[in-house]
């Protein structure tokens, strides 16, 4: 073979092995046969690639020093959204974070069509620095002890000391609880106008419990608005009512006439119950009656504005008054009427944009009063609400959620799970989702970085990148042929 001919063949091999090494690699990469996807995040000159919104996330910034390109969170929370090729089962988020002065700092990845997300802690340097006793178990779980006073943690959850502080983080501590002594309290007449699905807890001892309900269906949205009405107790439906849709599922922002459900109790209820509201944001609650006198939730949604005011009298649109215990209140509005000033006992929470959630941080976790002067406004709680002082309860006992605020010095338990691995020179934290039962668009994937109050201590929180590593089953022979066969024949 002359030296000519020789190279006639490289070339010939080379011209035809590189678009097959280049769609092979394609192939592998955008089709996921190994199972596995990886996609590296790091800021980009293009904004709609970059975490948002600007005004809590800046431009790409660079360090002169060391030359790293970087992201400077600045507000709470921030999002990400990441588009793949095909759907996974799991996706490993791996971030590097630079984290100076933020107690909490979570991750999660929306997984529902409604604005919900799955949490977990991505830094926790709240608890770093602890020299407390410390159990863990095979599942995750943690316990703190100020103090050795449980030698595992099995024994602290079947006798939990309800008559010391409790801070509990990505756990769900719910003992029964027991009001004692317990007070008679007058009967709630609620006039504050509320929209959506609530849920509420109230107490009762020895007797039968009736609750009416009043509301419109305002039709701002192409649904069926049907109102359900629960009394449960135990997981027990004690009386359920429901009312049905009006008939007009178009959005042509037609009110209702007012209607009515009342149900009650056949027999006497003792402690705790739950009350659920289950409607739309379409339904809108004018007064709520009980022939009981304690009633507490965590999350309210106050529609006493203009907004939302019908041409039918009976609407309340005076300021809302409300009691809580929170040592963080959060609050959002969608119109601008919505934008106002709360007063949180002695601080006040502006509402300066809409559909962006502000929060403040209160010192103690004493009973305060929640005004809010034009409502139009979700309000969220690390305490509880009620709407009268009188109806006020702690269901909770000196349990309590672990917040940026919390003053562990007051604190003799922490219960937590799901908490990272820390190492003192590490700068990378990862967390791992589940995208099985995930709806919607699985691979489009929005994601949320949250740390509580960052704005407000001045903390500094800086992202230069992310790996995504998504993982599902590898492909086989057998199923790419399953495969082409249901394109074929479906």
């Amino acid at each position: 073979m002359t030296q000519r001919h020789w190279l006639t063949q490289v070339v010939q091999t080379t011209l035809w092995a590189i678009p097959v090494v280049f769609f092979g690699y394609l192939t592998v990469r955008y089709t996921a046969i190994t199972g596995t996807y990886t996609y590296v995040w790091t800021p980009q000159e293009n904004p709609d690639k970059n975490i948002q919104p600007l005004g809590r996330a800046s431009k790409t910034l660079q360090d002169v020093e060391t030359g790293e390109v970087f992201q400077r969170i600045t507000g709470d929370p921030v999002y990400l959204m990441v588009e793949v090729p095909r759907t996974f089962e799991q996706v490993t988020a791996t971030v590097d974070l630079h984290n100076t002065g933020q107690p909490l700092v979570e991750l999660g990845l929306q997984n529902s069509t409604e604005w919900k997300f799955d949490l977990h802690p991505l830094d926790v340097p709240l608890l770093e620095d602890l020299n407390w006793y410390t159990l863990k178990d095979e599942q995750g779980n943690v316990l703190m002890q100020k103090g050795q006073q449980f030698s595992s943690i099995q024994e602290f959850v079947a006798d939990l000391p309800l008559d010391q502080r409790i801070a509990q983080y990505y756990q769900n501590l719910d003992p029964e609880y027991v009001m004692d002594p317990y007070q008679v309290r007058p009967n709630l007449h609620i006039t504050s106008p509320l929209r959506g699905l609530h849920t509420f807890y109230g107490y009762v001892e020895a007797q039968p419990i009736s609750v009416e309900v009043s509301f419109l269906d305002t039709n701002r949205s192409f649904d069926v608005d049907t109102l359900t009405v629960s009394l449960m107790q135990a997981d027990q439906v004690l009386a359920q009512g429901v009312v049905e849709d009006d008939g007009n599922v178009v959005a042509d922002g037609q009110v209702s006439d007012v209607k009515k459900v009342h149900i009650e109790t056949a027999e006497l209820v003792n402690g705790e119950f739950t009350l659920q509201l289950t409607s739309t944001d379409d339904i809108l609650i004018t007064t709520l009656n009980t022939n009981f006198g304690y009633l507490v939730t965590r999350q309210v949604f106050l529609a006493g504005n203009t907004e939302y005011r019908p041409s039918s009298s009976g609407f309340s649109t005076s300021p809302t008054e409300l009691t809580t215990n929170a040592t963080m209140v959060q609050a959002e509005t969608s119109h601008p009427v919505g934008l106002q000033t709360l007063q949180v006992g002695t601080l006040e929470l502006p509402l300066l944009k809409v559909n962006s959630p502000d929060h403040i941080d209160l010192p103690e976790d004493d009973i305060k009063t929640i005004l809010s002067p034009q409502n139009d406004v979700l309000l969220t709680s690390s305490g509880w609400i009620s709407f009268t002082p009188e109806s006020f309860f702690d269901r909770d006992y000196l349990i309590e959620r672990l917040t940026p605020t919390t003053h562990l010095e007051q604190v003799n338990y922490i219960y937590a799970a799901d908490l990272p691995e820390h190492s003192v020179t590490e700068t990378v934290r990862s967390v791992t989702f589940n995208l099985t039962d995930l709806p919607g668009d699985k691979k489009k994937l929005n994601f949320i970085l949250s740390a509580p109050g960052l704005d407000q201590r001045k903390a500094e929180l800086t992202v230069s990148s992310i790996r995504f590593k998504f993982t599902r089953p590898p492909l086989t022979l057998r199923g790419i042929f399953e495969r082409i066969t249901q394109r074929i024949f479906s």
